[in-house]
């Protein structure tokens, strides 16, 4: 059976635990509620103890394009992008962000052709590809590093990695975060069936997309 926090539980867990790898969660929750200060504070302390995290990273990079911090947001978003190559949501908002900070057409078509090849059939992505002008543009050597990274990089916590965290993911629909904490858990032989199966269920909520 699936635990859903409420929002005393995930602030009382919080406040106990800086380093506690729920605080994109409760961050979250203040960002939806437009609580943007509050969200931006939880972001902050808890990337002080876990820097690398990517949920934590990307909710902070919404809060300073929101707050017309659009160069710190750019420099977040880009790292998120190169090390999860398959959060459309980051790369999606980087294009629109790029396109909005008068960035090169190479590198916004570095971003789009990026999206392409891992989300050829997502219908945003589509409408922004044009292979003829594509072709036209040359890339730099750091953003064919980009395009030809293979490997995505998970930063997650590995207390992150149970089965109630995923669930907890899964049904808030945060798929990027859901498909990183099982591709962690794969690595131990216990979760091998679980994580086979629950691999299956999220390709198709990718294919909804």
């Amino acid at each position: 059976m699936s635990k859903t926090f409420t929002r005393y539980e995930l602030e009382h867990l919080f406040a106990e635990n800086f380093q506690s790898p729920i605080f994109p969660i409760l961050a979250d929750l203040y960002y939806k509620n437009k609580e943007y200060n509050r969200a931006k504070k939880v972001c902050t302390l808890g990337l002080k103890h876990d820097s690398d995290n990517l949920h934590g990273q990307f909710i902070l990079a919404k809060i300073y394009i929101i707050n017309n911090q659009l160069k710190k947001a750019e420099q977040l978003l880009k790292e998120i992008v190169y090390k999860d190559s398959i959060n459309i949501q980051a790369l999606l908002i980087l294009i629109d962000l790029e396109k909005k900070l008068k960035r090169s057409r190479n590198t916004i078509q570095t971003y789009i052709r990026l999206g392409v090849k891992n989300f050829s059939n997502h219908p945003k992505i589509l409408k922004m590809y044009n292979p003829k002008t594509a072709r036209s543009f040359k890339t730099s050597v750091k953003e064919n590093k980009l395009l030809s990274n293979t490997n995505i990089k998970l930063s997650i916590n590995k207390q992150m990695a149970t089965k109630t965290m995923y669930t907890l993911m899964k049904t808030q629909k945060k798929y990027d975060m859901a498909i990183s904490i099982l591709n962690i858990m794969k690595t131990n032989i216990k979760y091998k069936k679980f994580v086979i199966s629950e691999m299956k269920k999220m390709k198709k909520h990718f294919k909804k997309r």
